[in-house]
């Protein structure tokens, strides 16, 4: 079945997988339940799939790749070190930790508006490339592109990798997002006063106030928990 596109999660482990379509291939596989696919066509978002095995038609390889996007909960441990984390109205310096749950809704505005690689223009260019003169000059194409267009060799790199998004890329982000919230609730509190405060009852507000930015992402935010605080030394 090499000559099928499939997800592989022992070998590809991600969030999302993708894979531009080589001459060699005859079609792809997506398994139900388990995850949904976008075919991508000369960059233009073309259908969403799942649960088929399909075998491509005349003309429709070239410019084609397929996005791969894992269904079923999410869950991710947070931490924010307390040097980069709320500083209280009082001076005081205070990190935290406790996970999160997600689940992609919206496997199309999850990978273009959050998951996008690097140098999208550049990828495209170079998989089309790679299309017209073969697998096997992968390398030299590459080359050739990465000093034509003045790109980093490892950025060109990465973003022709098989992983658009890891659970890794998804934890720094969401690291970014939870680091922003509690600031925003917690920062015009003193820290003895931020000590008193219940902590559901914060989980619930971030819940709240972030259920909007979660959506927009394609993503939903199932649950947010505060395991506790990480403070200074002398408290």
């Amino acid at each position: 079945m090499s000559d099928m596109i499939t997800w592989d999660y022992a070998t590809n482990k991600g969030i999302v997988y993708r894979c531009p379509v080589d001459k060699k291939h005859k079609g792809f596989i997506v398994k139900q339940g388990f995850e949904q696919a976008l075919w991508i066509r000369n960059g233009i978002l073309y259908d969403t799939i799942s649960g088929i095995s399909y075998k491509f038609k005349k003309g429709e390889k070239e410019g084609s790749e397929i996005i791969y996007v894992k269904l079923g909960d999410i869950k991710i441990n947070w931490g924010i070190p307390k040097n980069n984390g709320i500083i209280t109205v009082d001076g005081i310096k205070i990190g935290g930790h406790g996970d999160v749950i997600v689940k992609i809704l919206n496997p199309a505005d999850f990978v273009f508006n959050l998951a996008g690689s690097v140098g999208q223009e550049f990828v495209e260019s170079v998989e089309k490339e790679i299309f017209i003169k073969g697998e096997k000059n992968k390398e030299k194409v590459l080359r050739k592109k990465v000093q034509k267009d003045e790109i980093d060799v490892k950025d060109a790199k990465r973003a022709l990798e098989a992983f658009l998004f890891t659970k890794t890329d998804l934890k720094n982000w969401l690291v970014n997002v939870i680091r922003s919230s509690l600031r925003d609730k917690l920062s015009k509190l003193t820290l003895n006063e931020l000590l008193k405060v219940d902590i559901s009852e914060v989980e619930r507000d971030l819940r709240i106030k972030n259920t909007d930015v979660f959506q927009s992402w394609g993503l939903e935010l199932k649950s947010f928990s505060i395991i506790g605080w990480q403070l200074p030394n002398n408290f």
